[in-house]
C-alpha cells in the first residue's frame, strides 16, 4: 500500500487525463451453418476486428467505436457474401471489449452507460460496441448482415456457455500456444 499526503503530491491532470491509448475490439467466431466450430482448433475460428487510438476522450472513444463496427460490418458482409462460403460459413458474435458475453446468471457486472453522448435528433447513440454494431447492420445496405449468417446477440448475457467469451480467452490463447509447440503431422512417404 502506497499512502501518500495531498501535499506531496502534483499533477496537472488537466494535459495527463485527455490522453489514453488503448485497442478497442470486437470478436466474432467462425461456424459451420449447422452451428458447429468451422476448424478443430479453437483459435482458428477466432474473427476479431481492432482499433487503436486515445479512449480518454469520450466523442473520441465513441467515433473509434463506431468506427471498427463500420469496419467490421464491411468486412462480414464480404466474408458472408463471397460465392465459396455461401452454404457452408455463418459467424456469430463472441464478446468486445465493453462486453465479456460470459456471464449467463448475471450478465455484466459494470455494463457501461447507455447512451452517454448525444446523437442526432432526439436519441442517444449506442455506447456498447455490440449494440453500435446491431445498430449499424440495421442500417447497411448488404442485407447479407440481417441474415441468419450473421449471429448477434438477443440479449446482454448469452443463452449457454460462450466458448469464446473474454472469459475463455487465457484458455484460448493457452491452446494457441500449446499447437505451436506441437510439431505438425508428417505425411507417409509415398
Amino acid at each position: 500500500m502506497l499512502r501518500c499526503a495531498e501535499r506531496d503530491v502534483t499533477s496537472n491532470t488537466e494535459k495527463s487525463s485527455k490522453y489514453y491509448s488503448a485497442y478497442i475490439w470486437i470478436m466474432f467466431s467462425i461456424e459451420t451453418m449447422d452451428g458447429k466450430p468451422f476448424f478443430p482448433e479453437r483459435w482458428k475460428n477466432l474473427l476479431v476486428y481492432f482499433e487503436h487510438g486515445n479512449i480518454a476522450e469520450a466523442t473520441t472513444f465513441q467515433t473509434l467505436k463506431e468506427s471498427l463496427a463500420a469496419k467490421a460490418c464491411s468486412s462480414i458482409a464480404e466474408i458472408l457474401d463471397r460465392s465459396s462460403d455461401r452454404d457452408r460459413v455463418r459467424i456469430r458474435y463472441a464478446c468486445s471489449l465493453d462486453d465479456p458475453f460470459c456471464c449467463t446468471e448475471n450478465g455484466m457486472v459494470f455494463p457501461p452507460e447507455k447512451g452517454i453522448l448525444e446523437g442526432a435528433g432526439a436519441r442517444k447513440k449506442e455506447t456498447r460496441l455490440v449494440d453500435i454494431m446491431a445498430d449499424l447492420i440495421s442500417r447497411y445496405p448488404e442485407a447479407v448482415l440481417r441474415s441468419e449468417r450473421l449471429l448477434m446477440p438477443a440479449s446482454v448475457r448469452p443463452r449457454d456457455h460462450n466458448q469464446y467469451s473474454s472469459c475463455a480467452l487465457p484458455e484460448i490463447v493457452e491452446e494457441f500456444y500449446r499447437d505451436l509447440r506441437s510439431p505438425p503431422a508428417t505425411m507417409p512417404a509415398a
